[in-house]
């Protein structure tokens, strides 16, 4: 795979705001570690098929150009265990399991069971697993590294996750690409999705890519205080009370 050495530069404008994110969300550097599904190993898609998906269902909607980061393509688990460390480390993030700073070999206890890829939030450098990546992997990682990064920082990081998987999964379904048969992410998708249908798809893709005054929309239509209490709820494996609290919420008429 050819690296583009100029992939990627439009997130290097915005370290600082990116750093902020990480220090915000109190997680990791590596905000959009994704953990790979047991069994048989799938095909990945290639970067160019992943942006064609993403380009034809959110160009449109993106006010930036959805553009190709670095990829970097990692052979084994071990070697992508390896990355991630240095990325952390290297970003100076924060392990919430630890109580401390990142070091080496935090990356294989956060994620025994292995990383099917994860994104760089600094550089927004992506890193692909070609062991355990699977099908909907590439345009999820994409996705990162083209959102807006106060959009995580708004909605802290589980939920970004479920917000990313379903637009992956959103991408592949309209261009006709089969995913894996077991998305990951389940209840994150899950609260994503009641979220999408309070504020209405298209505000929520507009807050996703472009943040500013969107973002600001997005957080109002859906209520400051009950995005705040969603995110709290979402910190942990547990999503039944943030979904007990959307109940409570009206549904977009849009």
């Amino acid at each position: 795979m050819t690296i583009d050495a100029e992939a990627g530069s439009r997130r290097l404008a915005r370290p600082i705001a990116l750093l902020v994110v990480a220090a915000l969300v109190g997680s990791l550097a590596l905000v959009s570690a994704r953990v790979a599904m047991a069994g048989p190993r799938h095909s990945y898609l290639s970067v160019a098929r992943s942006l064609e998906l993403l380009r034809t269902s959110y160009g449109s909607i993106a006010e930036r150009p959805i553009e190709e980061p670095r990829v970097v393509v990692a052979p084994t688990s071990a070697a992508t265990w390896a990355r991630s460390d240095d990325v952390n480390i290297a970003n100076k993030a924060w392990n919430p399991r630890a109580g401390r700073t990142w070091t080496h070999g935090d990356a294989r206890a956060m994620w025994p069971d292995g990383m099917g890829g994860f994104t760089d939030p600094v550089t927004g450098d992506v890193y692909i697993n070609a062991e355990l990546a699977v099908e909907s992997t590439m345009p999820h990682e994409l996705l990162h590294a083209n959102a807006a990064p106060e959009f995580l920082q708004a909605v802290g990081v589980n939920l970004n996750e479920g917000f990313t998987e379903n637009l992956a999964l959103e991408a592949m379904t309209a261009s006709g690409v089969a995913a894996e048969k077991v998305p990951a992410y389940g209840a994150y998708r899950a609260v994503a999705k009641v979220i999408a249908a309070i504020t209405g798809r298209d505000l929520l893709l507009r807050a996703y890519f472009n943040g500013g005054t969107h973002l600001a929309d997005f957080v109002a239509a859906l209520g400051a205080d009950t995005l705040a209490r969603v995110k709290a709820a979402t910190s942990g494996p547990d999503t039944r009370q943030a979904l007990a609290i959307l109940a409570t919420v009206p549904a977009s008429a849009s």
